[in-house]
């Protein structure tokens, strides 16, 4: 299997995690497979792309103020050009 740099990046950034719970767990040996499973799964859930939300819409009645403004403006025009 080749991998690529974002396969690296992501085994480095779950190997720097698992050290980490490592530490908090006073850094005593015997549980180096349960912390790189957690670390796994927070990384992997951070990084998924269910985990990043979608913009939000922007709501309607703002779109339709702005539409109503600018035909407000265009009527004052004509109006002004009739004159």
């Amino acid at each position: 299997m080749i991998e690529t740099n974002d396969t690296t990046d992501l085994r480095g950034v779950i190997a720097h995690r698992a050290y980490e719970l490592y530490q908090l767990r006073g850094g005593h040996h015997g549980s180096e497979f349960e912390d790189w499973l957690e670390a796994e799964r927070e990384v992997l859930s951070a990084h998924s792309p269910a985990a990043a939300e979608p913009p939000a819409p922007k709501p309607a009645r703002k779109r339709a103020a702005k539409t109503d403004a600018a035909a407000a403006l265009r009527k004052r025009t004509r109006k002004k050009e009739e004159n």
